[in-house]
């Protein structure tokens, strides 16, 4: 009888830590969040996950990359929560085929586009127009059917009137991370990259907003997500003061809806 009882306790606490342990698991699986994001939002995305992590508990696992590029992966099933855009374009292109849930979408900030250099160098533009001089042999921007950074890059030196110029001398990477990479190791003279990028102290040109659209940075929902909830409390918080600051610390400006 005595064994029998043993046997019956030891019985009921495997099966008691077992549901613990499988709550645990489920509760882990249940408090994360997928997000694919634009490579511009990186520095700035990081933190803001790390600040809404520690105030929900909710980890945030990121994928960044060229806007089409991930739109792409959207459309081809892969299993994102969220997506953050550089642009606009991309995010109604997704909605047009019912991959984002239309009340999700919204412009959640607006983009600045600079021009940077190896930190290293003596040569500098001091001007847009500058980077015609020769001395100026490689100049990167994003590739613009996928970057939306990179498309702005281009229209600005068309709407100058020196594309064809320096059109030859163009080097394009996938995203504009890759780009501010090429500037930074000294790969290229110049790079077109997002504020966003720059880090403190480095130096840069703005480039004039009136030469390009604006850089309307817009999000939504993955109507396929199994983690709707946990995307809309992300997309709160980023909507949030903690968010806006952030965001603004990076240089981005309030949405222009």
């Amino acid at each position: 009888m005595k064994l029998t009882i043993f046997f019956l306790i030891f019985f009921l606490l495997v099966n008691t830590l077992a549901c613990n342990n499988t709550s645990k698991i489920e509760t882990t699986t249940e408090k994360k969040l997928i997000i694919a994001a634009a490579a511009n939002v990186e520095p700035a995305f990081t933190e803001i996950a790390k600040e809404f992590q520690a105030e929900t508990g909710i980890e945030v696992v990121f994928s960044f990359g060229a806007t089409g590029m991930l739109g792409k992966q959207i459309e081809n099933g892969a299993p994102f929560d969220l997506f953050v855009s550089a642009d606009v374009k991309t995010v109604e292109s997704l909605e047009s085929k019912d991959e984002i849930l239309s009340a999700s979408k919204r412009i959640y900030a607006q983009g600045k586009l600079v021009l940077t250099w190896p930190q290293d160098t003596k040569q500098v533009p001091l001007s847009l127009e500058d980077i015609t001089k020769p001395e100026f042999k490689k100049i990167a921007i994003a590739t613009p059917d996928i970057a939306p950074y990179g498309a702005a890059a281009k229209e600005s030196l068309q709407n100058i009137g020196i594309w064809e110029k320096v059109e030859s001398r163009i080097v394009y990477g996938e995203n504009v991370s890759t780009v501010y990479q090429y500037a930074k190791t000294g790969n290229v003279a110049l790079a077109f990259v997002p504020l966003s990028l720059i880090k403190n102290g480095e130096k840069f040109l703005v480039i004039d907003e009136k030469l390009h659209k604006p850089i309307n940075q817009a999000l939504g929902i993955v109507k396929r997500s199994k983690q709707l909830e946990l995307a809309k409390q992300f997309d709160a918080f980023l909507a949030g003061q903690k968010g806006h600051n952030i965001l603004e610390k990076f240089g981005y400006r309030s949405p222009v809806q």
